[in-house]
């Protein structure tokens, strides 16, 4: 606006057009990127998923914590008092997670079917851990694929 010549009998029409346009531009970008995003999933329920995840690993350390606890206690290395102690805080954060992880998982479908697709996941890394410590040990002759193909065959397939 503060270019447009003051001389030109049209300025102020100029400047009109110039802000109507401007405007209209964000308005519509403002309105339509955000729905454009979820409808092409690019935008989605990635939040949750990445707190459901984080809120996960929190579990997972809180659960090894206690059982290093419950070690200690069984094995008497330190006074059972502050151990006890130890192991009621320790509860109480574990079960504030595990609230927090039902909540999610009741607010959104797709962060329930996350979670399933994640436990999933750790079954068959537990499977395939236990078919390559068995070949490992020698115990199994075969290598790990024709075992896994049996077990996985569509999602072996979606790697190629």
């Amino acid at each position: 606006a503060l270019s447009v010549p003051a001389i030109l009998p049209d300025r102020q029409e100029i400047i009109s057009i110039v802000f109507g346009v401007m405007l209209f531009t964000l308005i519509v970008q403002g309105l339509t990127t955000k729905p454009l995003l979820e409808y092409l999933d690019l935008l989605g329920d990635q939040p949750m998923k990445i707190e459901y995840s984080q809120m996960t690993a929190h579990r997972v350390a809180l659960t090894r914590v206690m059982n290093r606890l419950k070690a200690m206690k069984v094995n008497e290395e330190f006074d059972p008092e502050f151990v006890g102690y130890q192991m009621a805080l320790v509860d109480g954060q574990l079960e504030e997670v595990k609230e927090k992880l039902a909540k999610l998982e009741q607010q959104n479908d797709a962060v329930r079917e996350f979670a399933s697709d994640q436990m999933r996941e750790e079954l068959l890394a537990i499977e395939a851990d236990t078919y390559a410590e068995f070949i490992r040990a020698g115990q199994l002759k075969q290598t790990l694929m024709p075992l896994l193909e049996g077990v996985l065959p569509d999602r072996i397939g979606e790697r190629d």
